[in-house]
């Protein structure tokens, strides 16, 4: 008996020194889900979950980002006003909604376009709200939607690409970088670069005086 005493002594002397050395962790509550720092396309420094399983997209044509970088509509639980079906249209004349019919079945996060129902966006479950604009005249309204909400939100960048390409190169590589979509967005990158080469190579030889139409652009996405 005195052995066996002996043994679970010793036995708890060793596990006391893996513990005291590191060697043996506990897992403490809010360890399963990471937070990383961000900062987004108007300089705020946003706390976000590492890996976000559900997303809310708010702003004009803003979904077109996310249907470029190829992420899973699946994992969108709420769109804008304006993304959504309760916005009629005569004719739907945004490239990426006529690609991908589905996004209209996908909730709306507010009742017009570019605004959020703090309640609509709780009730999604979103782990990040992404917010599109051309100006950081936003950014009040986002902390606020986040202080009231607890839901974090990330501006970013959609405006002009032929006068800002540069702001908009940085916010695709931002969201490609928060979605695990990096490669993709170096690739649409490359993409807009090769395109914007070839036209100014077709277009060398023209004089100042003629001028080129160019067709088939709706600024709607």
């Amino acid at each position: 008996m005195r052995k066996h005493i002996l043994l679970f002594t010793a036995l708890l002397a060793v596990f006391a020194v893996l513990i005291s050395a590191g060697c043996v962790t506990t897992d403490s509550p809010g360890d399963s889900e990471g937070m990383i720092t961000v900062t987004d396309a108007f300089g705020r420094e946003v706390s976000i979950p590492e890996n976000p399983e559900k997303i809310a997209v708010v702003g004009s044509g803003s979904m077109r980002y996310f249907v470029y970088l190829g992420i899973d509509l699946d994992d969108v639980c709420a769109v804008d006003y304006q993304d959504s079906k309760l916005n009629i249209q005569t004719v739907n004349v945004r490239p990426y909604a006529l690609a991908n019919p589905e996004i209209l079945e996908i909730p709306e996060v507010g009742p017009a376009k570019g605004v959020v129902d703090n309640e609509k966006l709780l009730m999604s479950g979103a782990d990040i709200l992404f917010m599109g604009g051309a100006s950081s005249s936003n950014a009040e309204v986002a902390n606020e939607i986040q202080e009231k909400t607890g839901v974090p939100v990330v501006m970013f960048y959609t405006g002009n690409y032929v006068t800002d390409a540069e702001k908009i190169q940085a916010t695709l590589l931002m969201l490609g970088e928060i979605l695990g979509k990096e490669q993709r967005a170096k690739d649409l990158i490359a993409y807009f670069d090769a395109v914007e080469a070839d036209l100014k190579k077709r277009v060398a030889g023209l004089s100042a005086e003629e001028t080129v139409y160019v067709g088939g652009v709706s600024y709607n996405g």
